[in-house]
């Protein structure tokens, strides 16, 4: 079923556990790289164009296998993801430091007291 508004719901099956959420904003809106992919998949889906049959090894359609190995050559590795705490861990550390002494001080006080 296609998308048609922001609202709609999808199932999502994870590790056997299916749960309802809503759509990610990128299936409106996607981000640059995210068309940039899109299109080059285009681009070799198009070059599979008219490929018959079944792959005996993968058993699949032989255009998605010729997709899948071009596809391995062109599109960029994933960045390294941060994880939010990481990203707040960073802020917290620069913020620290840019406090005085006597404020790290008093900060680093009160820190203890919550132990």
């Amino acid at each position: 079923m296609k998308a048609r508004s922001k609202y709609d719901i999808q199932v999502v099956n994870r590790k056997g556990t299916v749960y309802w959420r809503a759509l990610p904003i990128t299936v409106f809106e996607p981000t640059e790289a995210q068309l940039k992919a899109r299109a080059k998949f285009a681009e070799l889906a198009g070059l599979a164009r008219g490929k018959k049959g079944i792959d005996p090894i993968a058993k699949r359609p032989h255009a998605s296998v010729s997709v899948e190995l071009m596809r391995g050559e062109v599109f960029e590795p994933h960045r390294e993801k941060h994880t939010v705490l990481e990203e707040r861990l960073k802020e917290w550390i620069k913020a620290v430091l840019t406090l005085s002494e006597e404020e790290r001080a008093l900060l680093f006080q009160k820190i203890k007291s919550y132990k």
